[in-house]
């Protein structure tokens, strides 16, 4: 075959799971054959949504990022505050709409670059997760910068939890670490997220969303 079959075909940047690949079987004598995309390993991270910002906005959602086409899902990102001393917190989201209610049980631990002390935050039946530490509003420190594992939040029929590993700059200008967990106390299919400041805005924000593959 000619390689101006491939290199003439005018290209397409968007695949699909039916789109097919002419490969060369080396198990049987090298004969031509298509290969789906949907038959392709895709690894175990799958971007499903991202969102990006450099100018103040009030607080980051997200819906319909929770599905059944994963269980397990890993999000990443950093945001500063704008008000030096405002703590961040998090809600579920369901249908468009913030999940309140006094379900969200959380135990937090941090450690700061000024003391060897460890400090304990730990809240039950309240109405969001609570970082329970102010942080600087300083963009060039970066307030807040976190990976959060969410277990299962769209089964509807048990509890879903949350793993939080950060590393954050609080108001007085010493970096430390805060690492914990999340359960909500009742069984709700969420299909998103709200992270939003105690107090005014963020400076700007950063955040993707991946699924987790199974295999």
């Amino acid at each position: 075959l000619p390689t101006s079959i491939i290199t003439g075909a005018s290209e397409k940047t968007t695949l699909v799971d039916a789109d097919k690949f002419l490969i060369a079987d080396s198990a049987d004598s090298n004969a031509f054959k298509h290969v789906q995309k949907s038959n392709l390993p895709s690894g175990s991270l799958n971007l499903i949504n991202s969102y990006s910002s450099s100018s103040q906005i009030a607080n980051v959602s997200f819906d319909n990022v929770f599905s059944s086409t994963y269980r397990n899902y890993m999000v990443l990102g950093d945001m500063t505050t704008e008000t030096s001393g405002a703590t961040i917190e998090m809600r579920y989201r369901n249908g468009g709409s913030d999940e309140g209610g006094n379900y969200y049980n959380q135990y937090l631990t941090r450690y700061k670059t000024d003391t060897d002390d460890r400090y304990k935050h730990r809240t039950s039946s309240v109405n969001s997760f609570r970082s329970g530490t102010g942080f600087n509003n300083n963009t060039t420190n970066v307030s807040f910068s976190f990976k959060m594992i969410f277990f299962n939040p769209n089964n509807g029929s048990t509890w879903s939890k949350m793993y939080l590993t950060s590393v954050f700059v609080d108001n007085d200008g010493f970096s430390g670490q805060l690492n914990g967990m999340l359960t909500f106390s009742a069984a709700s299919a969420h299909d998103g997220f709200k992270i939003f400041p105690s107090a005014n805005n963020f400076y700007n924000a950063r955040i993707r969303i991946y699924g987790l593959s199974d295999s």
